[in-house]
């Protein structure tokens, strides 16, 4: 699943090709990946549908938090894009046909100046666990979703992170993996920001002290900025907006690694199961609480 420093870097993508220029609904292959303000799923394409989702509309800016990417237009209309599982933003080429290309949910055309390098924006997704919800003026609602959101994890910091979880009693990564206390991360970037910290997974949010919970701030803000440098990380599906894959899978030290040398230690990385996650952590490098 792409969580904060993909969705960031397909952000960073689209921002040259999409800011200034205007959209225009193509085509609507399945309507169902579109929800409205109450979770339900649309059945099918109409008119306002399509104005909805940003038909005609002038794009100022892209926006994220957390996992969430979300396009503005003039007027204030909004579109959030969540890419779920399976999900991808991408941008195509002129002359490039997307006949027989799977999973293409919708399509926009982009208002193109001369020499442009694209011209179509789609939406894919194979699992459809993904969706795009448009929201802001004449959607009926305002940041339903996004309000239920935490903080950040590129910008959070220590003592906001320590009186979000101090007085809970769950595990660090049970609570690291709930958006509603920190938005964005997931967990390859669990994993690596508690290895970096040297916090167990299993050690309750009550337990750690401020000096840890600094650390742990610190940990979860430069491994986010490190992956984002590297456009996110692929482990099979994810590609950004240009179909480029992340580069930031070489450089995990615990994600995907059960069994191997710890690379600070040389001790065998080991594996369990946390809020029903594989969770790989070094029980050298970072200890039990007693």
């Amino acid at each position: 699943m792409p969580e904060l420093p993909e969705v960031e870097h397909v952000r960073r993508t689209l921002v040259p090709h999409l800011v200034g220029r205007s959209l225009t609904v193509q085509t609507i292959g399945r309507a169902d990946v579109i929800r409205g303000a109450d979770g339900h799923r649309f059945r099918r394409s109409c008119r306002l549908l399509r104005q909805r989702l940003l038909d005609g509309g002038t794009v100022t800016c892209l926006g994220r938090l957390g996992k969430h990417l979300w396009i503005e237009t003039e007027g204030g209309r909004r579109l959030d894009v969540h890419l779920g599982m399976t999900g991808r933003l991408t941008l195509v080429r002129p002359g490039r046909s997307l006949t027989g290309v799977p999973h293409v949910h919708v399509t926009w055309r982009i208002g193109t100046r001369e020499q442009d390098e694209y011209d179509r924006l789609v939406f894919q997704d194979p699992r459809r666990f993904g969706c795009l919800r448009p929201f802001g003026n004449g959607a009926g609602h305002q940041w339903v979703i996004l309000d239920r959101l935490g903080p950040d994890g590129l910008t959070i910091k220590a003592r906001e992170l320590e009186a979000r979880m101090i007085a809970r009693h769950r595990p660090l990564k049970a609570a690291l993996l709930d958006q509603q206390i920190v938005a964005g991360l997931g967990n390859i970037y669990v994993d690596e920001s508690l290895h970096r910290a040297g916090l167990h997974p299993l050690t309750r949010c009550c337990a750690v002290n401020r000096e840890q919970y600094v650390l742990l701030g610190r940990s979860i803000r430069a491994i986010l900025r490190q992956a984002v440098v590297h456009d996110g990380t692929t482990l099979r599906d994810y590609i950004d907006s240009e179909g480029r894959p992340g580069r930031f899978r070489s450089k995990l030290k615990v994600y995907g690694r059960a069994g191997l040398p710890c690379l600070k230690c040389q001790q065998p990385l080991h594996t369990l199961q946390v809020a029903q996650r594989t969770t790989v952590y070094c029980p050298q490098c970072q200890p039990a609480s007693l």
